[in-house]
């Protein structure tokens, strides 16, 4: 009679432990750091879902583990939080590097100087360069306004 209560305690705390475990990896695998090497960029559409910018990540090469970047998200309450934007990341970044960037919106940004009195077609080539974009692309948004 005895084991038989034992067992059932055992397995009861076995059913709280696991799930609390469960989360507290999560929250640790999201402390590895700001990572090294170059930045790698990539771009969350507006709209996009979490699971889409899971996916750029994984293209990008900086998750090998989406499922659990994303049970992640959701247990920090983050995954319906994302700004769109240009970001970068370096390799080996953390969760929480990653995650706060997409929720705060913090896009990668460039200085540009356009010299007064400078046209479109002398602003395209410069524009482009430094959004790493075709000339015609950028060309076809400015003279579409």
């Amino acid at each position: 009679m005895k084991s038989e209560e034992s067992d059932q305690v055992n397995r009861s705390v076995g059913k709280l432990f696991f799930p609390f475990l469960v989360v507290v990896l999560l929250l640790f695998a999201g402390c590895a750091g700001e990572g090294q090497g170059p930045v790698v960029k990539v771009r969350v559409p507006a709209g996009a879902s979490f699971a889409q910018a899971t996916d750029s990540l994984v293209a990008a090469g900086l998750l090998d583990r989406p499922r659990l970047f994303r049970l992640y998200a959701r247990a920090i309450g983050a995954d319906q939080q994302i700004r769109p934007g240009t970001y970068g990341f370096r390799e080996g970044a953390s969760w929480s590097a990653i995650v706060g960037d997409l929720r705060a919106g913090r896009v990668l940004t460039f200085r540009l100087v356009i010299p007064e009195g400078w046209e479109l077609r002398q602003i395209a080539p410069r524009l482009a360069a430094n959004l790493g974009l075709p000339v015609d692309e950028v060309w076809t948004f400015l003279a579409d306004t």
